[in-house]
């Protein structure tokens, strides 16, 4: 089934269509995939400046970005991971011991007064300045900071950032509650709230999968937060959405911080949405590859069936018998295809019959002289007459079968291209002038009148063979004079012309159309039916079989003209009206420069 033409035609045209959409479908994925590498929205740019001066920070506090991913790696529900943005070491100075100094009370009396009022109004109401308190502890605070930057627990950048935070937590401990120590513990050195409150927010968010990178100014990716683009290069475009990020202590570009969008950054919903897209062009390529099969088996029945009739045909016409003619529905390659084996077809049918025809007019031919040759030699025989007596209609009827013989071997000889022409510029007129004055005699003892009507401009030359020229002239006008009666006229012309058939291509002879000689040969006989005209140049063709045979016609006249012409690149016509006569015509190549006087 598949090596049929219809499957051949319909399994690539199916197949194509499957693969198209299911290749534009896997493009449109890879490129919305990876093509759409990274991308920064407007809200993603909005969340990059809200989480800039939390990475400052942390940037300004170590140094850099190193240890950035284990802190983001840290459960969220562990109040350790806050340790993370400051130094690990414990401050030694006990605020309540150092304040009670200034105010020269004991720690405990302190102590209890903080449960109503803060160590600002303590030190207004002993009359000591609350400014002193704080930068007490202050300096109490620098100097232990100095120790442990000393023993290398900070850094300098560390230790001068953390005396910041120190003295706005202390002025906050001191002017308003007292918040930040923790219970129990005097010494311990905490944050105000508000920093707990930004740096838990920072967490969640980026917890919460908020990803981001951090660039260089270059658009080389220096962090990741997923841990996948260090080190990758990012588009101008991606760069320039990004937010610039400065080191606090210096005010030093640091990098550029992006919220992207993209791959490896989709949301829950985005990747739903992705497989979903996905999955409906698997589905649609699916459903077009059914709908292309669909289509291509009626493309290809529409293809295939005339094939199919044409071949059923074809191998009727092969084993000899008649087919029936192809239908045609279109205009199309394929109705052409039909409309010429329906061409084929009626000539092969035609061809056939004329075969036929050629048998039976061969055996005919050949059966009636020698029945005449037989009736002669059983007549001397006999002895009802004389070998002389017999010996003129025997000698005729020898010449006739002669005749035949050499007719029919000059048509094989032309159809197999093995008579060779001696060409030689001529002139049409002489050639015309030769031939009536051949013909004249016989054409007066037949009482009709043989007439040359020579040309009234001057005509080319003819590249042709002059004695074959003058068979196709005799046979022509001979045809003539046998088919016109007593008192008929037989006139021959000779003009130019544009094309080698002038009543096919609808052109008449013209002296100033120079490519072809066209010569005719007109009479006033009965002339020739409708249905016998495409004939006439077909061998053993009688158009009157009856009269033919009394008249010696052997059918092969036209057909040798036919031939001859043909040989010489020519055409040739006839045209005829039935009880007025016919004109027989052909046409020759003229040889350009080469002109004949008319």
């Amino acid at each position: 089934m598949f090596r049929s033409l219809r499957w051949r035609l319909i399994l690539p045209f199916s197949l194509l269509i499957l693969l198209t959409v299911l290749l534009s479908g896997a493009l449109s994925a890879w490129f919305t995939l990876n093509r759409f590498d990274v991308f920064v929205t407007d809200e993603g740019r909005m969340a990059a400046e809200e989480l800039a001066p939390f990475l400052e920070a942390y940037y300004a506090y170590h140094g850099g970005w190193e240890g950035l991913a284990d802190l983001l790696n840290t459960p969220a529900d562990s109040l350790d991971a806050l340790d993370g943005l400051y130094p690990a070491w414990d401050s030694s100075v006990d605020w309540i011991e150092v304040a009670a100094g200034v105010l020269g009370i004991d720690p405990e009396t302190l102590w209890d007064r903080l449960d109503q009022n803060s160590i600002a109004e303590i030190a207004t109401d002993l009359g000591v300045d609350p400014d002193k308190v704080v930068e007490a502890i202050v300096e109490a605070e620098r100097k232990a900071i100095e120790e442990v930057v000393a023993a290398g627990g900070l850094s300098s950048e560390q230790a001068e950032l953390e005396m910041k935070w120190v003295s706005e937590i202390v002025h906050s401990y001191v002017y308003e509650d007292g918040y930040g120590v923790a219970e129990g513990d005097s010494s311990g050195l905490e944050y105000p709230e508000l920093s707990k409150t930004e740096v838990e927010w920072l967490l969640s968010a980026l917890w919460g999968g908020a990803h981001f990178l951090i660039t260089d100014e270059r658009g080389g990716v220096i962090f990741d937060s997923t841990g996948k683009r260090v080190g990758e290069r990012l588009s101008g475009s991606a760069t320039r959405m990004g937010v610039s990020l400065a080191d606090p202590r210096n005010g030093d570009f640091i990098g550029f911080v992006l919220i992207p969008a993209g791959s490896g950054y989709y949301s829950t919903q985005q990747m739903a949405f992705l497989k979903g897209v996905m999955k409906s062009l698997v589905i649609s390529g699916l459903v077009a590859g059914l709908l292309a099969l669909v289509a291509g088996l009626f493309v290809a029945r529409r293809v295939t069936a005339p094939v199919t009739a044409l071949t059923q045909a074809a191998q009727k016409l092969a084993s000899g018998a008649c087919p029936g003619r192809l239908p045609v529905h279109t205009q199309d390659e394929l109705g052409q295809m039909s409309e010429a084996f329906n061409r084929m077809a009626n000539a092969i049918e035609q061809q056939r019959d004329l075969r036929i025809r050629l048998v039976h007019d061969i055996m005919h031919e050949l059966y009636t002289p020698l029945s005449v040759i037989q009736l002669e030699v059983e007549a001397i025989r006999d002895g009802l007459q004389t070998p002389e007596q017999a010996s003129e209609q025997l000698q005729k009827e020898i010449d006739a079968l002669r005749k035949l013989i050499e007719d029919l071997s000059l048509l094989a000889e032309m159809e197999a291209g093995e008579t060779r022409l001696q060409r030689e510029p001529t002139d049409p007129v002489q050639l015309l002038s030769d031939a009536m004055q051949r013909w004249q005699p016989r054409a007066q003892a037949a009482g009709i009148s043989l007439n040359f009507v020579p040309p009234s401009f001057t005509l080319p030359r003819v590249n042709v063979d002059p004695s074959r020229l003058a068979q196709v002239l005799g046979n022509l006008i001979s045809n003539a004079i046998h088919y016109t009666p007593a008192g008929g006229r037989v006139e021959l012309r000779c003009e130019t012309a544009a094309t080698p058939n002038p009543t096919r291509d609808g052109a008449s002879p013209a002296g100033d159309a120079s490519a072809y000689v066209c010569i005719t040969v007109a009479d006033t006989g009965d002339g020739i039916a409708p249905e016998d005209l495409p004939f006439v140049f077909e061998r053993f063709y009688r158009t009157d079989r009856a009269r033919a045979r009394r008249s010696g016609g052997r059918g092969l006249g036209l057909a040798i003209v036919r031939e001859i012409v043909e040989r010489h690149g020519g055409e040739v016509w006839v045209e005829s009206t039935l009880g007025k006569g016919s004109t027989f015509g052909f046409s020759l190549p003229a040889l350009s420069g080469a002109m004949s006087c008319g």
